[in-house]
C-alpha cells in the first residue's frame, strides 16, 4: 500500500499532466501528493509502532526481530512515495532530463546506503534473534 498507492496515482497524473497545463490541475496534483503522503504516513506509523506484532502475526514469532529492518525501510518509503507522483507529473510536463538526474542521484544514494546498512542491519538482526 505504501508504494502501490503513489504508483497508481502517478500513472493517472502522468496521462493528464501531458495534456493539462492549468493552475487548477497543478493545485489538484499538489493536493493529491499531500493526501497520498498523509495516508502513507498513517500506514508507516502503524507499521512502525506495531510492526513486530504484525510480523509475528503474519509470519510467526521466529521473524519478530525483522521489525528493525522494517523500520529502516519505512523511512525510505515515506520519502520516496510522494516523489513517485511528482516524478510522473514532471515527466508529463516534459522534463525528462531533470528526472534522469533525479533517478541517477537516487540510485547512487540507494547503492551507497545498501553498502553501509546491509551489514549493520544483518548484524543487528542476528544480535536481536540470538537472545
Amino acid at each position: 500500500l505504501v508504494q502501490k498507492l503513489p504508483n497508481v496515482a502517478g500513472i493517472l497524473v502522468f496521462s493528464d499532466s501531458a495534456k493539462k497545463h492549468t493552475k487548477e490541475f497543478n493545485a489538484r496534483v499538489t493536493s493529491l501528493v499531500r493526501v497520498t503522503f498523509f495516508l502513507n504516513l498513517i500506514v508507516i506509523l502503524v507499521l512502525f509502532l506495531w510492526g513486530r506484532e504484525i510480523i509475528e502475526l503474519v509470519f510467526g514469532a521466529k521473524f519478530g526481530g525483522a521489525n528493525v529492518i522494517l523500520e529502516f525501510m519505512l523511512l525510505g518509503f515515506g520519502i520516496s512515495a510522494p516523489t513517485t507522483i511528482l516524478h510522473a507529473f514532471f515527466m508529463g510536463k516534459g522534463f525528462p532530463r531533470e528526472m534522469v538526474l533525479y533517478n541517477t542521484i537516487t540510485a547512487i544514494l540507494a547503492i551507497v546506503l545498501n553498502f553501509v546498512f546491509v551489514k549493520y542491519l544483518l548484524d543487528l538482526y542476528l544480535c536481536v534473534n540470538t537472545r
